[in-house]
């Protein structure tokens, strides 16, 4: 899946209080070369923004008075498809924990294999239990409950669009003149 807008929602709970992320997505291919921007939302804190292409990425935190952009060592086009990763992950979950597949649902308009993970003997002692809703299209996913002992967090997919076409200085941080930024 190429060019998409995602929006998702990580919610955390734990100790009597409730955490939510909001982050805003979209990823876009021109030329063969992978452009992104990512903002993160959570309360009262401020809006933190990863841009960048094949090249760099620019981190910057509203507010803050510098903003630090990184070389990139992975080109878009190096990265694993999301069949391939989503593969990966579920051979790691399977090495400490068993697996069920329990059908498909619809989770915010799309299809989705729902999986449940509950540990093995030897991972008992973690405790952490994951449902896990993988898209049945693309192999993203829509949604992910973990449970530990009084923890409990909760990711999901509220929005996803195919196809979109940016104006390309959506992916240019428009910072304030007095940002100093910092090469790392």
């Amino acid at each position: 899946m190429e060019n998409y807008y995602l929006e998702s929602k990580v919610t955390t709970y734990m100790d009597g209080r409730t955490d939510e992320t909001l982050t805003r997505e979209w990823f876009y291919w021109k030329d063969g070369e992978l452009y992104f921007l990512k903002e993160m939302e959570q309360g009262d804190v401020p809006i933190q923004y990863i841009v960048g292409n094949d090249e760099h990425s620019m981190l910057y935190t509203e507010g803050e008075d510098t903003a630090v952009r990184t070389g990139n060592f992975v080109k878009g086009s190096s990265l694993p498809s999301p069949s391939e990763a989503m593969k990966g992950r579920l051979s790691s979950y399977r090495m400490s924990h068993d697996s069920k597949l329990v059908g498909k649902e619809e989770i915010n308009g799309r299809t989705g294999y729902h999986l449940v993970f509950t540990p093995k003997e030897a991972a008992r002692e973690s405790g952490t239990t994951m449902d896990l809703w993988i898209d049945a299209e693309h192999w993203l996913t829509l949604k992910e409950v973990l449970d530990q002992g009084e923890t409990r967090m909760v990711y999901e997919v509220d929005t996803l669009v195919e196809g979109i076409e940016p104006a390309m200085d959506l992916f240019q941080l428009d910072l304030p003149e007095e940002i100093e930024i910092i090469d790392q």
